[in-house]
């Protein structure tokens, strides 16, 4: 499987559409409640973009195929694991930067290995 096959599955089984639950803190984005979608926040989604914040409709919009893009240039990419050989333990370790960013997973690969 490749990553963007991964990152895709991932998305599909374990994230849902569109949520804007206010209890979220992951919903909302410079004061405004702009939800999440696919589990991309308002300031991954503002980052991934280039841009210094994004709206509800921003958010409302986004794909599937941006989500996955998303998740390939900022959760496997940007941390380098693309430099790594593709497999189970690599998997594992993007899925948990999906959860809990890019920076917590570089530390589980570095406690995995011992560096």
């Amino acid at each position: 499987m490749k990553p963007a096959d991964f990152i895709r599955g991932y998305i599909q089984a374990h994230e849902g559409s569109l949520s804007v639950d206010r209890d979220d803190r992951g919903n909302w984005h410079h004061g405004a409640l702009v939800g999440s979608k696919f589990g991309v926040t308002g300031d991954v989604l503002a980052r991934y973009r280039g841009v210094p914040a994004v709206a509800a409709g921003d958010v409302v919009a986004l794909t599937l195929d941006e989500a996955v893009s998303i998740g390939m240039d900022l959760f496997y990419k940007a941390p380098h694991f693309d430099l790594l050989l593709w497999d189970r333990s690599i998997a594992s370790v993007v899925d948990m930067g999906w959860g809990a960013g890019p920076a917590q997973a570089v530390k589980l690969l570095q406690r995995i290995i011992g560096a």
